[in-house]
């Protein structure tokens, strides 16, 4: 659904070449996880009012599952992709 699309955009990605395949492989990090310890309160609440703001003006009470989310913004801690 949408829903886990908005949730699932805030991440911050790294890129890992493997010459031997010549693929690139995607691995992505939920940013919220990584902050600096005299931040990281503020800057959830930050995220977690943004994301009800968006749902108070599109009236899309549900546009975020945060019930799902591992930390505030994400789905997931990470993401592999290949």
């Amino acid at each position: 659904p949408w829903r886990s699309t908005l949730a699932a955009n805030m991440r911050l990605f790294q890129y890992i070449e493997n010459y031997e395949t010549r693929s690139i492989n995607t691995v992505s990090y939920c940013p919220t996880l990584s902050l600096a310890k005299p931040v990281e309160s503020q800057i959830q609440a930050a995220v977690v009012d943004l994301m009800a703001k968006y749902e108070m003006v599109h009236e899309q009470e549900i546009a975020y599952d945060e019930s799902s989310m591992v930390a505030p913004g994400c789905l997931k801690s990470t993401v592999e992709q290949n």
